[in-house]
């Protein structure tokens, strides 16, 4: 089946902004109708808030107009610089220091849909086989694979006349993340309309958003439906083949089980509304149990960070902060389950999955203010994306989709060597396997003797990337503590030094004087400063790196050409152990991602 069919369907007007259309830029921030004005504005924002920093306005006309609705997030109670967590208003003790059940920990048993590391491109040839590459392909395997944001900075990170084939499979044992990257890369790769720019940005809400246009919303069911008619080519009962994108460049193919089609017959027949599902989504981002736990992380913010925090909890859109909104009708389909209930955790954020400081650095090309996290975030994505659709259109490209335990898939691809469909041929060795944190859970053995053997083995560069978010509490020095007061409290005064140069923040003597906050700093931030390499190889050997790289004929990189090993440190600084930051991308590092250990390990 062709996607020559979604010619049929109003395909237009899939963009965020008035009408439908595209946002190019931060919009005036007048979005609904004033006293005098009619309509929202369509001018470009220049003139940001002077109080909330969030907002841009065209005219000064326009700014007092629209003060009635935007002084009470203007006001806002936590975008003060007065604003203290509730623990301490309430004088009490702090729900993460007390040993009480009558508070959650970790909020609704959540879905993990969306990334927890900024992503990267893991092919990265300039550090590998070499930009000149261009006729070579290339086999990748995102075994555990989350979103698709490092698939599609991978894609986009090939050399613009790249003329190889690059076959791409990707697994996750959860079907809903193997729902939405099928139909996300089944709508990126289509070459029909909607234009690029205009699919790209409605993409980022599909990704992202907790709520749809109506013109978005029948696109993504157009797709679902398209998705349930794709018949069966396969002989494995379990097992389906086909492609709603099929031409001599682009092949589109999926594989996997039954249960994958009754996600999105499920999906597709849910009814429930956007006020029931923002209603249970809010149940889990703002939940009154969790308050401490947001106020914690909220602490650490500056005062216009906590009120756009705030303000994707409560609405769940990735959009510029001052942004109309009133369009967004219908719910997100794929970000809520057929009952309507969200599927993500309380700590979820689409900003955990990206590089932050080149998205603020984007946004300030559209005029977004640098204290719009989200805003930036916005366009940073959507040019991702449209980059991507746009190489998709003139790229030979091949895509596989599986839903199985990783260690089962492994072991699957072995099985399928002799018997595998033409359309997927490729021999079962890849150029990249991209393994995620799931060493965490099973541990680095196991991924190694299911994984390491489907390395291609004819290229010197083929790699297992790995890495770990949990293996600090594993090691006894991971990270100093007070059974090293030197190392410790040289960390520690770092950590203070940068915060004294930031005036909005809590100052030196008040985190000093907050026991509960001031505890939360030192786990969080204090192993940015602390050497931790000696201590991350012994717990590789606790693990039984060494003999399990050398019982497979592999060995661990000991200079790392795909993903630095530390966050904040450059690739190519190889005996670089602390990071140099400057105050700003340290603020943006240390309180809007997830810290972890990378390691490569290749054939």
């Amino acid at each position: 089946m062709s996607a020559g069919a979604s010619s049929n369907v109003e395909l237009l007007r899939l963009g965020s902004g008035i009408g439908g259309k595209t946002l190019d830029y931060l919009l005036c921030a007048r979005s609904e109708s004033g006293k005098t004005l009619e309509g929202p504005c369509p001018n470009k924002g220049d003139h940001r808030c002077s109080e909330c920093r969030l907002v841009k306005y065209c005219s000064k006309e326009c700014q007092r107009e629209h003060w009635r609705i935007h002084k009470l997030q203007c006001r806002h109670f936590y975008g003060s610089k007065d604003w203290e967590p509730a623990w301490t208003r309430e004088k009490r003790t702090a729900a993460f220091m007390n040993d009480s059940k009558n508070y959650i920990q970790f909020g609704r048993e959540g879905h993990y849909l969306w990334g927890n590391m900024p992503a990267a491109d893991y092919l990265n040839l300039s550090h590998n086989e070499g930009m000149d590459q261009i006729y070579r392909d290339f086999n990748l395997c995102f075994a555990a694979s989350g979103d698709i944001r490092n698939m599609v900075k991978t894609v986009n990170g090939l050399p613009e006349n790249y003329q190889g084939k690059v076959s791409i499979t990707m697994n996750d044992f959860n079907p809903y993340v193997t729902a939405r990257n099928l139909i996300l890369v089944c709508m990126l790769t289509d070459k029909l309309p909607p234009d690029v720019e205009e699919l790209a940005e409605a993409a980022v809400h599909y990704s992202y958003s907790a709520a749809l246009t109506s013109h978005q919303a029948q696109y993504l069911s157009y797709w679902m439906s398209q998705i349930l008619a794709f018949q069966s080519f396969s002989p494995h009962p379990m097992v389906f083949l086909g492609g709603p994108v099929a031409d001599d460049l682009t092949n589109v193919g999926f594989m996997f089980d039954y249960s994958i089609l009754q996600v999105f017959k499920k999906l597709s027949g849910a009814q429930y509304s956007l006020k029931d599902a923002l209603e249970d989504m809010r149940s889990v981002t703002l939940a009154p149990s969790r308050v401490d736990y947001r106020d914690r992380h909220l602490g650490r913010m500056r005062p216009p960070h906590r009120v756009s925090y705030l303000s994707h909890a409560e609405n769940g859109m990735v959009l510029p902060f001052g942004a109309a909104r009133a369009s967004f009708t219908e719910p997100n389909r794929i970000l809520f389950n057929e009952d309507g209930n969200w599927l993500l955790r309380d700590s979820a954020n689409p900003l955990h999955g990206f590089d932050l400081v080149n998205a603020v650095a984007g946004g300030k090309k559209r005029h977004v203010p640098h204290e719009d996290l989200h805003g930036s975030l916005f366009f940073h994505v959507k040019d991702q994306f449209a980059e991507f659709a746009r190489r998709a259109r003139r790229f030979k490209m091949e895509f596989v989709f599986q839903n199985r335990e990783m260690r089962q898939f492994a072991e699957f691809l072995k099985d399928s060597k002799s018997d595998a469909p033409s359309s997927t041929q490729s021999p079962f060795f890849f150029d990249r396997i991209d393994t995620s944190n799931v060493m965490d859970s099973i541990g680095i053995e196991a991924i190694l003797r299911a994984w390491a053997p489907l390395l291609n083995p004819k290229n010197e560069h083929s790699a297992l990337i790995a890495y770990s978010m949990n293996w600090i509490g594993k090691q006894h020095d991971g990270q100093p503590g007070p059974g090293n007061p030197a190392v410790y409290t040289r960390a520690l005064r770092k950590v203070f030094d940068f915060q004294a140069k930031d005036t909005s923040e809590w100052n030196k003597a008040r985190l000093l004087t907050n026991a509960e906050l001031n505890t939360s700093i030192r786990a969080l931030q204090v192993p940015a400063f602390h050497d931790n390499e000696p201590a991350f190889n012994t717990f590789l050997k606790r693990e039984k790196l060494p003999e399990v790289c050398k019982s497979l004929n592999i060995r661990r990189r000991n200079i790392h050409r795909i993903h630095t090993k530390r966050l904040g440190i450059p690739l190519d600084n190889h005996d670089q152990k602390i990071h140099n930051l400057n105050h700003e991308d340290f603020y943006t590092l240390s309180r809007f991602i997830n810290h972890s250990s990378n390691q490569d390990l290749h054939s």
